[in-house]
């Protein structure tokens, strides 16, 4: 070896001991819904819901593939945000082995647009993705479609077949959106085991006429349903025909559809499950009711086993009708009157005071302010002073909203839950 040739030695340096810590915990999916939150550039979403990790709620943001490897990784983390993403429906399919055995999904659509002022000047997106989520749980039980208060959007043919093919328990669809009335009857049809359905403001149209056949839902215990026009009767009764033994929540509702029902028609459809019932309520149109008080008075003189109560004021105007109804309605909790926007829902102190007299159940009781305007200082001080001497909560000003942008009734939060 020459001298000018240097030998070079190589050092080993000694492996580091092993780390005696804890490795450190994922972050809990709380705090990554709230990351996601705040990198989703959508500020029309709702996140005030409450964190629910038992239910697994699935919908799709506008968000990169990575957020869908942390959705993987985080089973019980909520993804919420606009439908503009429904393309990563495969990519969450196969990675999110939650999905395969989620039995609740909570399908959101939004419209992604930034200025609130600005949402009915941009088309919602369709909801044909979805039924590629549905076909990815085949062990689902309860769907609930939360879409947008707008009337241009119609359930789409792969996710009506989609829904077809599943054993459902629980349906809801929160807002408006149309369906052809025909594809409706199937789904009833195929979903045997039916508990609850909640379609309160589903706009349903028929191309042609339609024989229909009695439904049988013998586990049926809540209904939803609009309750309008003569057009909308013949299904509303295949599924009362039966009168389905354990129905106990049934609500109407008359928002989007202006016409005055057939009084015989509505009575008869109730009638079958009048006796059964614990819950009833009648949302009607505040600009124009539908119902009349004297198709109401048959209808609730039969409800005997009634516990909550919400309906039009315009409905019990009469003194006479107050007393009677009070006489039925012996285990009645919760009472809302709510305003029909014209001079007939007036109701007088003095018909409140008999409610409070004759009703000794009554725990609950909700009043429009609209309704007060007739009232003075003294009679709604009396009506407070009843109401505080017989351990009864008074509520005011519970009514549903118009939303001039939306160019719709908006709902406040359910009376019933």
């Amino acid at each position: 070896m020459s001298t000018n040739q240097l030998q070079l030695t190589p050092i080993f340096l000694p492996r580091p001991a092993p780390s005696t810590r804890p490795p450190a915990p994922p972050l809990p999916s709380e705090l990554l819904f709230d990351i996601l939150r705040l990198a989703t550039t959508n500020t029309t979403c709702d996140y005030s819901e409450p964190f629910d990790p038992q239910q697994t709620r699935v919908a799709f943001s506008g968000v990169c593939r990575g957020w869908n490897r942390v959705a993987a990784a985080q089973p019980t983390l909520v993804v919420k945000g606009a439908g503009q993403a429904l393309r990563l429906a495969s990519v969450i399919r196969e990675k999110h082995a939650k999905l395969r055995t989620a039995k609740t999904l909570h399908l959101i659509i939004r419209d992604g647009v930034q200025d609130p002022e600005r949402r009915t000047e941009v088309p919602y997106e369709r909801c044909d993705g979805f039924a590629e989520v549905i076909e990815a749980c085949p062990k689902v039980r309860h769907v609930e479609l939360d879409i947008p208060y707008r009337d241009d959007l119609e359930l789409s043919r792969p996710l009506l077949e989609t829904l077809q093919k599943c054993k459902l328990s629980s349906f809801e669809v929160s807002g408006v959106c149309a369906m052809p009335e025909q594809a409706l009857q199937r789904l009833l049809k195929a979903w045997r085991t039916l508990k609850q359905l909640v379609i309160p403001h589903l706009r349903l149209h028929c191309y042609r006429p339609q024989l229909y056949s009695p439904l049988s839902l013998p586990f049926l215990r809540r209904l939803d349903f609009p309750l309008a026009s003569s057009n909308h009767q013949p299904l509303l009764g295949n599924l009362l025909t039966l009168s389905p033994p354990n129905l106990r929540i049934f609500r109407a509702h008359a928002y989007h559809y202006p016409f005055f029902v057939d009084r015989e028609a509505a009575a008869s459809l109730v009638d079958g499950v009048a006796p059964q019932l614990h819950t009833f309520s009648y949302q009607d149109d505040p600009r124009q009711p539908s119902l009349s008080r004297w198709t109401f008075e048959p209808i609730v003189m039969r409800m005997t086993q009634l516990k909550v109560l919400a309906i039009s004021a315009h409905l019990i105007r009469a003194s006479t009708f107050l007393e009677e109804v009070a006489s039925k309605l012996v285990h009645l909790e919760r009472l809302a009157l709510l305003d029909s926007d014209r001079l007939t829902s007036y109701i007088s102190a003095d018909s409140v005071l008999v409610f409070l007299e004759a009703l000794p159940s009554l725990r609950l009781l909700h009043l429009a302010e609209p309704l007060l305007r007739f009232w003075d200082d003294e009679e709604w001080d009396e009506v407070c002073e009843k109401t505080g001497a017989k351990g009864i909560e008074l509520l005011e000003d519970w009514q549903p909203t118009y939303d001039e942008d939306l160019n719709t009734w908006v709902p406040d939060e359910d009376l019933v839950k």
